[in-house]
């Protein structure tokens, strides 16, 4: 009970800091949505834009315009998941980026054992703090120590987060209300395996970061995305190509958004 109220607490302080703090539009949120409830809006700062990317078959109650006015929702293929709806969005605004986005699950409400909405909080409590929190243009839910900067302890960090010879072969949604509608669990490969062939592949010596998003909650900076040029972007989104597909994919970028994002 206690940390449910603390979670609580971190949600509506972070969403004070940034109406009390920042411009109108300097934080967007963007939703990857498939069936989930939308009972998370009340969760975002006023002054900041939160997009909705619905790859669900059941349509959304449109009298969420009524109620949040800074709430937009576009229906887009049930091509991927949040790996390519993230891709997605970065295309799709490239020249008009926010200064700082959040990407995040729809299903980051739910119950589940990964306490997403606890890490939802920590990452927007990051965004608006007197000492900056950022790794290198990325807001993470976990903690970037001091000793990290120290060659030695950040490379066991890397060591225990990116397994270079990571693959999956399949995977089942761990959200209840997704899996009725998918239950598919195998998993499309990707064009190049494993997880440490494709990073290098396409970016070739970029080092890896000592921070995670997993479940792909995340924040980043504009300048951080645009440091890679939207042909790029575009090449990653070409692999997912079919809807109704699970890919491997998916389950590299959620490892290595930080990597590719930090500057």
């Amino acid at each position: 009970m206690f940390k449910k109220i603390k979670t609580q607490i971190r949600l509506k302080f972070a969403k004070w800091k940034i109406e009390r703090f920042l411009s109108i539009n300097e934080v967007e949120f963007v939703i990857a949505h498939y069936q989930e409830e939308i009972d998370y809006l009340d969760f975002f700062p006023k002054n900041s834009k939160i997009t909705i990317y619905h790859k669900g078959e059941k349509p959304i109650n449109k009298i969420i315009y009524q109620q949040y006015k800074n709430v937009k929702i576009f229906d887009i293929p049930n091509i991927g998941r949040n790996g390519h709806t993230i891709f997605y969005h970065i295309v799709k605004n490239y020249n008009e980026l926010s200064p700082i986005t959040v990407f995040l699950p729809g299903s980051f409400n739910a119950i589940n054992p990964y306490k997403t909405k606890k890490r939802f909080a920590k990452i927007v409590n990051k965004i608006v703090n007197f000492i900056p929190m950022d790794y290198k243009g990325v807001y993470t839910s976990g903690s970037y120590r001091w000793w990290y900067h120290l060659n030695y302890f950040k490379n066991l960090r890397i060591k225990r987060l990116i397994k270079e010879d990571f693959t999956l072969d399949y995977y089942q949604s761990t959200n209840q209300q997704n899996f009725k509608f998918n239950p598919s669990s195998k998993l499309e490969p990707a064009k190049i395996r494993p997880m440490g062939n494709w990073y290098k592949h396409y970016f070739g010596d970029k080092k890896y970061a000592p921070v995670d998003s997993m479940h792909e909650l995340f924040g980043v900076k504009k300048s951080s995305i645009k440091q890679h040029s939207i042909k790029k972007y575009k090449e990653l989104i070409s692999q997912f190509s079919e809807a109704k597909v699970a890919y491997e994919l998916e389950h590299y970028v959620e490892r290595l958004w930080p990597s590719i994002f930090m500057k």
